[in-house]
């Protein structure tokens, strides 16, 4: 094999090579990430100016499921400017199955 067939295989090798290492470690990504839950924040403001949190988890079928509502969602309209405010904590599980806090009437609002 002559200098030149020999560079062009060296070239040809290292070209599979780029192509193939990438694909492989996006589809091991891609395969990880399957197994992990997707969930969305959904928010609406009501009448009296709070805004209602929840979440969403995207389920099997690409569509988003069951609307997980915390017992402390509602923030208060007059919140303060710059102020972090947080809801009471939801519990994911594995498999699709998520466990909450059942929604009450008269739920408590974020101070």
């Amino acid at each position: 094999m002559g200098l030149v067939s020999r560079s062009l295989a060296a070239v040809l090798v290292v070209a599979v090579c780029a192509v193939a290492i990438p694909a492989d470690l996006a589809a091991q990504q891609t395969a990880a990430v399957a197994d992990e839950p997707e969930v969305r924040i959904v928010a609406r403001r009501l009448g009296d100016g709070r805004v209602e949190f929840g979440l969403e988890r995207r389920g099997a079928g690409s569509d988003w499921g069951e609307r997980l509502l915390p017992s402390r969602r509602y923030f208060p309209a007059d919140a303060a400017e710059g102020r972090w405010l947080s809801s009471s904590a939801l519990r994911l599980q594995a498999g699709g199955d998520s466990a909450g806090e059942a929604p009450r009437r008269g739920d408590a609002p974020i101070a």
